[in-house]
């Protein structure tokens, strides 16, 4: 089994040939190159469950971070099962932080069948707001423009749960908040 850290895009970082975009940058293998071997035989439905740590370093965005595992028969090199996983996908309820708060404000929330978004300011530029469940699948991306300040949100067809609201331009992340839906049936 082998464990890799990727930096899914890395951009506005020149190398020496020119180039300014990188995508699916390798940042780690875990625990190392070598991966973990299992020697046993397995039976279907069998598990196995691993843990590792990893310490941040030469990260240019921690939100761009990806973790792939993959399971490979070292004799063939062939690739039995992969699968990526956003580390950064709400798994709680833990306390999101940004740099501007209050920047962005849902109400109700939580919320039934629909919800309001209110930003402190009328938005300068276009941008995105995005809804991502707590797995990190993107449910919409909205188009808002630039003036905006205000936007009611349908809830029709979101089931009940934590999702995260994200506000981007097309240089960064401004806002995340949480919304939870309750009871949308």
């Amino acid at each position: 089994m082998h464990i890799a850290i990727l930096e899914r895009l890395i951009k506005d970082v020149v190398a020496q040939n020119g180039e300014t975009r990188f995508e699916s940058t390798l940042r780690d293998m875990l625990p190392n190159a070598q991966g973990t071997a299992f020697t046993r035989s397995w039976t279907i439905g069998e598990t196995e469950h691993v843990s590792f740590d990893w310490e941040f370093e030469n990260v240019f965005d921690e939100e761009e971070l990806r973790v792939v595992a993959f399971i490979q028969d070292e004799s063939t090199q062939e690739i039995y099962q992969a699968e990526m996983v956003n580390p950064n996908a709400v798994s709680g309820v833990e306390t999101i932080t940004n740099d501007n708060r209050n920047g962005l404000l849902i109400y109700p929330n939580p919320a039934i069948h629909s919800t309001t978004i209110r930003f402190k300011e009328a938005l300068r530029e276009d941008a995105i707001l995005q809804m991502a469940d707590y797995t990190g699948r993107i449910l919409f991306n909205k188009e808002l423009l630039r003036g905006e300040q205000l936007i009611n949100l349908s809830l029709k067809g979101i089931d009940s749960g934590l999702y995260l609201v994200r506000l981007y331009n097309d240089e960064e992340l401004l806002y995340t908040e949480k919304l939870i839906v309750i009871d949308n049936k």
